[in-house]
């Protein structure tokens, strides 16, 4: 660019000089017309490389997200089929104890005595209450603006990579009632897994690409973000165009606007839901909800960044994922503090690129030797080294994002994650 604005400052001078000879006959106006010729021609090129340049990022950036969607599911394929292989093999074991067990068992100790018998309690059924799931306004209302024990709870926001039903992010728990409602949904209403992975390349790319898992999250703690789940679906537009009624009961709540569309669709169904009447584009998230621990996070690097006159972090949810997804990478995988981002430098720019920056990232982290550390905020052990402190406070940079505690085999992680453009949703 540096050049081109170069090569035109040198042609506009050049026209200066043709101009003042134009009194000097046809021979100047002929080289006056050639030189504007020129700016026009280098105007033309200059047009023509940057329509190539944003294309070629364009499917650059497309090429990116595909070859990492594939790797991540081949990770996930070999991981299930170890899974896979480890139960077999602990199921063929434990047929081979059962064997022996009945070889060396004596016939007149198989039978239990009738007294025995008598004498065992029989066992008491945990019994769930039954949860009654209404479609009216009033009832639906009673499972809105509630929140999680990760949203309140620092220690709460750990992660069990190894056992953990959900091994890539918290547990987002809203209780029984609300799981109820969650089960008479027909969420193909509102969610298309590739959709949802599309939308949020960071959120896949931390959730492995597990699609169950990702309905989990928008089930959750997604459709209270207003996160949009489909092409069909958005839950600004619902609210607008839908009626008054319903926007006001829920009191701004925005899970509830999708459990109502959901259980009463037969009579929502002809209300626009992907534009607003406005004109105005929909966008595809509208409240990033932090946990406890996040927040904690943004909270002490921006009191630190105030002490040294750096503008404000803005915690970002795609950059939050990308923290998560480094957690996990050194708890689950066994990476050691930064090792990862040095032998995959290409790969975190790209992902930096995804997010809608120039690729620029930095990274903190913790790690902790027990394996079962509770969510912990880091800001003070960062702010006690220079290199960890410095790029805290780093003005260049204008969003953050901060990844919850990751337990793996032998040690936990923290990650802060650092860069200077984001996507706005």
């Amino acid at each position: 660019m540096k050049k081109l604005k170069y090569f035109v400052l040198i042609i506009c001078l050049c026209i200066v000089s043709a101009d003042s000879l134009s009194g000097c006959g046809s021979s100047a106006e002929a080289e006056r017309q050639a030189y504007l010729r020129a700016v026009e021609r280098a105007k033309e090129r200059a047009e023509e490389k940057k329509q190539k340049e944003e294309k070629n990022k364009e499917e650059t950036t497309e090429k990116i997200k595909g070859e990492i969607k594939e790797e991540a599911k081949e990770e996930t394929k070999e991981r299930e089929e170890t899974k896979e292989e480890k139960e077999t093999a602990k199921a063929e074991e434990e047929s081979d104890i059962h064997k022996k067990d009945i070889v060396v068992k004596e016939p007149e100790t198989a039978k239990e005595p009738e007294e025995t018998k008598q004498e065992t309690a029989p066992k008491k059924e945990e019994v769930k209450e039954d949860f009654k799931v209404a479609s009216d306004l009033e009832s639906i209302n009673r499972i809105c603006g509630l929140t999680a024990e990760v949203e309140t709870n620092i220690a709460a926001c750990r992660v069990d990579t190894i056992n953990g039903h959900n091994p890539y992010d918290v547990i987002y728990d809203f209780g029984e009632e609300y799981q109820a409602y969650i089960d008479a949904c027909d969420w193909s209403l509102v969610f298309d897994a590739d959709y949802y992975m599309d939308t949020f390349p960071m959120l896949a790319l931390q959730y492995h690409y597990d699609e169950d898992l990702l309905l989990e999250h928008f089930q959750t703690i997604g459709i209270h973000e207003g996160r949009q789940g489909s092409d069909d679906f958005n839950v600004k537009a619902y609210m607008e165009n839908g009626k008054r009624a319903t926007f006001d009961t829920f009191n701004g709540n925005l899970e509830g606007y999708y459990f109502y569309y959901m259980l009463n669709y037969d009579t929502e169904k002809n209300v626009n839901t992907t534009t607003l009447s406005s004109g105005k584009p929909v966008a595809s998230m509208y409240k990033f909800r932090p946990t406890a621990l996040q927040a904690g996070e943004l909270e002490g690097i921006n009191e630190y960044r105030e002490k040294v006159n750096s503008d404000a972090l803005t915690i970002h949810a795609e950059v939050c994922a990308l923290a998560n997804y480094r957690a996990y990478l050194n708890a689950h995988d066994g990476w050691k503090a930064h090792e990862w981002a040095i032998e995959y430098t290409d790969t975190l720019i790209n992902y930096g690129k995804i997010m809608g920056g120039d690729g620029c990232v930095s990274e903190n982290t913790c790690t902790f030797g027990y394996n079962r550390q509770k969510g912990k905020v880091c800001v003070k052990r960062y702010a006690d080294s220079e290199a960890h402190y410095n790029a805290m406070v780093n003005n260049k940079f204008a969003y953050m994002g901060a990844s919850n505690m990751y337990n793996g085999k032998n040690s936990s992680s923290q990650f802060d994650v650092f860069v200077k453009d984001a996507y706005a949703y």
